[in-house]
């Protein structure tokens, strides 16, 4: 039997915590970044006689775009979207970065040296930046996430859906049969039934004593089938047979 590797869960521990600092300083440095695009927006809104009221939104309109297609391109790798779901959002990404660059180098007034508009291009730079490192690392971990899950070819996913419809189409015939079971009726009374042999004792009891024939309702509530505390009524059409066969 193979010794263990003893080296292999310190290193992992080492990987995931470099990973934990390089999220920190990509989100500290995407923030920074978008603070100070958002500086540079605001002035360029006001520099263009947008009113003050609408000059704070004005900045969140144009790198809206870049985070929302971060956001798109970070949930698309991960849950593994449609290729399409990704060129959608590198495309949106791509034109709020482009749009973001030319209006915060382009709020420097004409005289503006190239050292200057370099600065003013360093914040939508640096977060196109974290962008593609924050990108790199998701697919890699996704990646890695995925060869340690075990594959499954065609033929065992196949196997285990027939085998869950096989069993749910068993238990639907088990709560089918049990339903059968429960609703089931009572064999039906004949003639010959020891039910109508009581019916016709009673029959002739009362025309012994003079007592009137009872009806074929109360015959059938009390001999045939009838169950007065559920309201169910007996077999008055046999009730009404055997008293006729009686007189």
């Amino acid at each position: 039997m193979d010794a263990p590797n003893t080296t292999e869960a310190p290193f992992d521990r080492t990987v995931r915590r470099l990973l934990r600092l390089m999220f920190v300083l990509v989100t500290a440095m995407t923030l920074a970044c978008f603070a100070q695009s958002y500086r540079q927006l605001f002035d360029w809104a006001t520099r263009h006689r947008v009113p003050m009221w609408q000059a704070w939104a004005w900045p969140a309109m144009i790198d809206a775009p870049v985070i929302i297609g971060e956001i798109l391109l970070f949930v698309s790798i991960v849950r593994h979207w449609h290729g399409r779901t990704r060129v959608l959002a590198y495309a949106v990404a791509g034109v709020g970065f482009a749009v973001s660059l030319a209006a915060q180098i382009g709020y420097l007034p004409a005289i503006a040296s190239l050292t200057d508009r370099g600065t003013a291009a360093v914040a939508p730079v640096g977060a196109a930046v974290g962008l593609m490192i924050g990108l790199i690392a998701v697919k890699q971990v996704s990646a890695r996430h995925e060869q340690r899950e075990p594959k499954r070819d065609a033929a065992t996913i196949h196997a285990e859906i027939a085998a869950t419809k096989a069993e749910r189409i068993r238990r639907t015939d088990e709560i089918a049969q049990q339903r059968r079971k429960h609703t089931s009726r009572p064999a039906a009374l004949t003639a010959d039934s020891p039910e109508a042999d009581r019916a016709r004792t009673a029959i002739k009891v009362a025309r012994a004593t003079g007592d009137p024939d009872p009806s074929a309702y109360a015959l059938g509530m009390a001999y045939l089938g009838g169950d007065p505390a559920k309201g169910k009524r007996g077999n008055e059409r046999l009730a009404a047979q055997l008293l006729s066969e009686s007189s």
